[in-house]
């Protein structure tokens, strides 16, 4: 006796065509990964060797609010708003809280880098 089975597609079961498995199959293939993950890196390196051309910026914001009365003795004299009232011992003893921030740019240009230039050369390779 020969019994023939239907076999009905499960809900889990995705159906594709050749082009959407090959792209699927080429996405999902860890040897490609790889490689496509060793060129961003190849084309990263020779970025990072430019720095031996390139200016860098930096900035920095700080802030400070005290009552310890070295810092705001200090801080009072350097934003010139030191009084005569700030003399009384009460006053340099026990001081109200003073604020002070400072802001900063800084832009460091290389004047000579023979290894940037050599890095710079073997990462363009």
């Amino acid at each position: 006796m020969l019994l023939l089975a239907l076999q009905l597609p499960s809900s889990d079961t995705l159906a594709l065509t050749l082009e959407a498995a090959r792209t699927r199959a080429l996405e999902a293939n860890p040897t490609l990964r790889a490689e496509r993950a060793e060129a961003r890196a190849a084309a990263q390196a020779s970025r990072e060797a430019s720095r031996a051309f390139l200016p860098t910026i930096s900035t920095e914001l700080r802030g400070v609010r005290s009552t310890d009365p070295v810092a705001a003795f200090g801080m009072k004299l350097r934003q010139e708003r030191f009084t005569a009232s700030d003399l009384s011992l009460d006053a340099l003893n026990r001081p109200s809280p003073v604020g002070d921030y400072t802001a900063r740019l800084s832009i460091e240009q290389p004047l000579f880098a023979p290894e940037g230039w050599y890095a710079h050369a073997a990462a363009s390779r």
